[in-house]
């Protein structure tokens, strides 16, 4: 036995110190040795433990195939720095990191430049179900991507990019975030995913760390696709959710993504956005594009050179469904005038519970309140597979428009187009405060939702707005910078920590 102990120490002590070929030193620090190929980052992925670094000198490098991390273990690859580290190749993506919902890892990706590709520079990747929250967490920051495919999440597997640079001489379908509650385990089901039906069981997480986080970055677009249409760079869907803070967008979309669709997928869950300043060199229609979920929208400024529409925070597509037939173009049809029933897991269109075979325990529901109508499904205002309501909620948000650099003096109102007034209501679903008159939806004197009850007699006035604080009731940020930044490190350095 004492043979069998000396052998097993040996050999642990072997793979912890041994220089392999392309992979250079001993945990916990680990160097990509040249021509610092994927392979060689592999290799080193390989052998690390939970917790190395595996550190990447400065060279332009291609990758031809993904660096992937695996969900047992997370490490830290960190570059020499944005200018040094440059990646680039036909890797989709170039790094795809793994996470199972339960194992307590932390990955981290930092000082890498991924440039001119039309990939994907990183995949987040829950590889479980959902059931319990992922206790895995990742860290992306201080990298820069220069090209149209920036990073994109599956699943709650959460955690932070923060210090990045995301850049593009046309973004319109430039998808340099792409937020989707699909997890990376497949069940059955249409799309042989989970389509956001576990995500959308779980109330909003506003405060939390429970949504994937963007803080302290800049997105920047310098070229426009359409005469008039502002920069698309981001998108969701099924049940994803983001907390978008700290930000500098100049010339793109606030974050958000799509409602309910018929015979593919939920829509997307929920956006916290504050303190972000957006800025735009041309003449634009609208900076918003979400068609459903919960928003939480307050402390942000506006600079726009023109704007097509009264309000920056105009909702242009509130109350769209998509067709049955399928998830595509057009967006012709008002979820108010849609009728039929749906399977509220598998998403397949029934008539009784009978039809709704594809996942267990599922059944056969109205798509659209009473067989078309109130409320839609997944629409601004409500959350939860039980239609919880949860109002669209702002404050403190200004504007200004004729130049870039023009100082923000008015209130950008959340409002949407007034045929979609029967389906989207103040109090009852919108509560949006005015801080340089100090009126709000719920200390207007209106009966705004024409239940017969304005302002603080109104029940969700009561449950969810805080009158005296002019904010959402009951509600504290999460803690700032976030808890996963440390070290942590300013934008553009040469070699990180």
């Amino acid at each position: 036995m004492t043979i069998c102990l000396l052998a097993i120490i040996i050999v642990n002590f072997v793979l912890a110190s041994t220089s392999f070929a392309q992979c250079q030193g001993s945990s916990p620090n680990w160097t990509v040795a040249t021509p610092y190929s994927a392979k060689d980052v592999q290799d080193c992925v390989n052998i690390a433990r939970n917790g190395d670094v595996i550190n990447i000198p400065s060279a332009n490098l291609t990758w031809n195939t993904t660096v992937v991390i695996p969900n047992t273990k997370g490490v830290k690859i960190i570059g020499a720095g944005i200018g040094n580290t440059r990646v680039t190749g036909s890797a989709e993506p170039k790094i795809e990191v793994r996470i199972a919902s339960g194992n307590n890892t932390f990955t981290r990706i930092s000082g890498i430049e991924f440039y001119d590709s039309s990939a994907h520079g990183i995949s987040l990747i829950q590889t479980t179900a959902y059931g319990v929250r992922s206790k895995g967490r990742y860290r992306v920051d201080n990298c820069s991507f220069n090209y149209h495919k920036g990073i994109r999440t599956w699943g709650n597997a959460y955690g932070v990019v923060d210090a990045c640079e995301f850049y593009h001489t046309d973004g319109y379908h430039g998808y340099q975030m792409m937020i989707s509650g699909i997890t990376g385990k497949p069940s059955t089901g249409t799309m042989g995913n989970d389509l956001g039906y576990q995500d959308w069981s779980e109330p909003v997480s506003y405060g939390t760390e429970y949504m994937h986080v963007w803080e302290n970055n800049l997105i920047s677009f310098t070229q426009w696709s359409w005469s008039g249409q502002v920069q698309n760079w981001n998108d969701g869907h099924a049940g994803g959710r983001v907390m978008f803070r700290h930000n500098t967008v100049v010339n793109g979309i606030i974050p958000g993504g799509h409602d309910a669709c018929t015979n593919s997928r939920r829509g997307f869950h929920s956006v916290e956005m504050y303190g972000n300043t957006f800025r735009t060199t041309e003449n634009i229609w609208s900076l918003n594009y979400s068609r459903g979920g919960g928003f939480l929208i307050y402390d942000n400024t506006f600079q726009l050179y023109n704007l097509g529409v009264i309000s920056p925070l105009y909702f242009p597509n509130p109350v769209y469904r998509y067709p049955a037939s399928s998830c595509g173009t057009p967006w012709n049809v008002a979820c108010s005038a849609t009728s039929g029933k749906i399977c509220i897991k598998a998403l397949n269109s029934c008539k009784t519970n009978a039809d709704c075979t594809w996942v267990p325990n599922d059944s056969c529901v109205n798509l659209d309140g009473n067989d078309g109508g109130y409320p839609c499904r997944d629409q601004f205002g409500f959350a939860g597979n039980d239609m919880t309501s949860n109002p669209v909620m702002g404050w403190n948000n200004l504007w200004c428009k004729g130049s870039p650099n023009c100082t923000p003096n008015q209130h950008a109102a959340i409002t949407w187009p007034s045929q979609d007034d029967h389906v989207i209501k103040r109090e009852r679903d919108v509560i949006d405060f005015n801080s340089l008159t100090n009126i709000g939806t719920c200390n207007d004197g209106i009966d705004n939702n024409g239940d017969g009850l304005a302002d603080m007699k109104d029940p969700v006035c009561i449950q969810f707005w805080d009158a005296t604080n002019h904010r959402k009731k009951n509600y504290t940020p999460l803690k700032y910078p976030h808890p996963l930044r440390k070290p942590d490190a300013p934008r553009g350095v040469k070699l990180l920590n």
